[in-house]
């Protein structure tokens, strides 16, 4: 800088001036300014950016590789476990009524119609029957109505009621015989005297539940690294081991009991729901928590098997003795589990669309499944087959359950059977309607004293009433070409 820009400086006033960037002079006298500076502090952020993010980065792959226990394997699967039995219990809450059935009269009516496509048997579409089951268990009484109804002609072709009082059965007929026979009858009702409530339900649930989680939280559980074949694939897994004994089954029953008994409020809601007073159910728990009754207990151990560093569950086995008793495999929420003794199989399997259970024996299956399609609707499938004759039945059943209120219930079912023999096959169609119903009504009111004991009956009153029951149905053409087929098929 020289005398000049000294001078020129000095003249300008302060708003004038614009300062210059100081600089420094390096080693090889080259200067450098605060722009410099800048990129350097600019550099040293991007740096500490970078190596925050690697930290992070390992610091998640360390959590799930080492810090992620293998209790939290179980407790992943228990969670599952429990929350798919308190999604059904919802499910079942929303289809369900309040019935108290040692107290309320209960109702079942409704009509069931069958049909079949057997060009010999099509007379059997145009019949229904129609039923009516009354229950007043308080009184030991019930009524039962069944009615055959020609839909083609609009007529009850035969009808009959029964009624049950006092410990003694009325029967009622007008299409056969005349009056009210009776007869004695040993007739119990025993009810459960409490109405079930879905939320008791689901409160045992949870806290069984979050006993079994505090159970396995303070137990032992061994991991390894193994191969195990998956579906027809080795695959390179941690195994999860968790042995059981007597021992460690009595903590478990000791933990899951005293839950019970130390919540004073379920401990009351579970004694109402199981009918005994809280005395007797705590006593029944303690019961429970006693030596002798695991002393004679083997050792089985449980395997889960889990995939990379979110330990993914993907397989799992129940061992005895060094045998393999139930084995499974999962995929997401998708699992299936067999178990084979003695040749024969137990596979329940489930996904998101269906649970299912197999059973196979010498050639012989039957398989259950149900699709849910909704909390109110649903389908049920049936496969049943000989393997010695080669039958083969092979039914679906469609269920839609609609709530009228707490105390009315409205069901229809609908499907069909295809029953495969000896190369023939034969499908029957139901269409089932039903109505249930709590304190609507009430069971009709006979006149017993105009009863006439059935043991008293002449021979030639008898025979009126098979005659007037042969003639009935002698008189419906489409019955006797379904009586016909059936002796002919025989």
């Amino acid at each position: 800088m020289n005398e000049n820009n000294l001078e020129n400086i000095s003249n300008e006033s302060p708003e004038n001036v614009q300062e210059e960037p100081m600089a420094t002079i390096n080693e090889t006298g080259e200067e450098k300014t605060q722009s410099s500076n800048s990129k350097k502090k600019k550099t040293t952020i991007f740096v500490c950016i970078g190596v925050l993010v690697v930290l992070l980065i390992g610091l998640a792959v360390w959590y799930f590789a080492f810090k992620t226990p293998n209790k939290n394997v179980y407790e992943t699967a228990i969670q599952k476990a429990f929350a798919e039995v308190k999604e059904t219990l919802e499910d079942a809450k929303q289809t369900s009524i309040k019935a108290n059935f040692a107290e309320d009269v209960i109702f079942n009516e409704g009509t069931l119609q069958l049909g079949t496509d057997v060009p010999e048997l099509e007379g059997l579409n145009q019949y229904a029957f129609d039923y009516e089951l009354g229950l007043d268990a308080k009184n030991e009484s019930a009524n039962l109505y069944l009615g055959l109804v020609n839909d083609s002609s609009d007529t009850t072709v035969l009808d009959g009621k029964l009624y049950v009082m006092n410990d003694t059965l009325y029967m009622e007929s007008g299409k056969i015989f005349e009056g009210l026979l009776s007869t004695p009858v040993d007739f119990v009702m025993e009810m459960p005297s409490t109405t079930v409530s879905y939320d008791t339900l689901i409160k045992i649930v949870d806290t069984t539940e979050s006993a079994i989680l505090k159970f396995v939280r303070e137990s032992t559980i061994t991991t390894s690294n193994t191969e195990k074949t998956i579906d027809g694939q080795a695959k390179k897994v941690t195994d999860h081991a968790f042995v059981v004994n007597g021992e460690v089954l009595k903590r478990l029953v000791t933990e899951v009991t005293n839950s019970y008994i130390n919540d004073a409020s379920l401990l009351s809601e579970m004694a109402l729901l199981f009918q005994m007073s809280e005395e007797e159910l705590k006593a029944n728990l303690e019961e429970l928590q006693k030596d002798e009754n695991y002393e004679d207990m083997g050792e089985v151990t449980f395997h889960i098997y889990t995939e990379g560093f979110q330990n993914t569950i993907v397989a799992f086995t129940l061992e005895e003795s060094d045998v393999e008793v139930i084995t499974g495999t999962v995929n997401g929420d998708d699992f299936k589990a067999t178990m084979e003794s003695e040749g024969t199989s137990l596979t329940i399997s489930k996904t998101k669309e269906e649970v299912a259970i197999n059973i196979q024996s010498d050639g012989s299956s039957v398989a259950i499944g149900y699709n849910k399609v909704s909390a109110t609707e649903g389908t049920i499938t049936l496969i049943i087959q000989d393997g010695e004759s080669g039958t083969r039945m092979n039914g679906t059943l469609n269920i839609s359950s609609q709530k009228e209120s707490d105390t009315i219930a409205n069901t229809t079912m609908t499907g069909s059977v295809i029953m495969e023999a000896d190369g023939q096959s034969i499908e029957l169609t139901v269409n089932m309607q039903n109505r249930m119903s709590v304190n609507e009504k009430e069971l009709a009111d006979i006149d017993t004293n105009s009863a006439r004991d059935a043991s008293t009956l002449t021979e030639e009153e008898s025979n009126a009433i098979l005659t007037n029951l042969y003639n009935i149905l002698m008189n419906e053409e489409a019955i006797l070409e379904i009586l016909g087929y059936a002796s002919g098929s025989m």
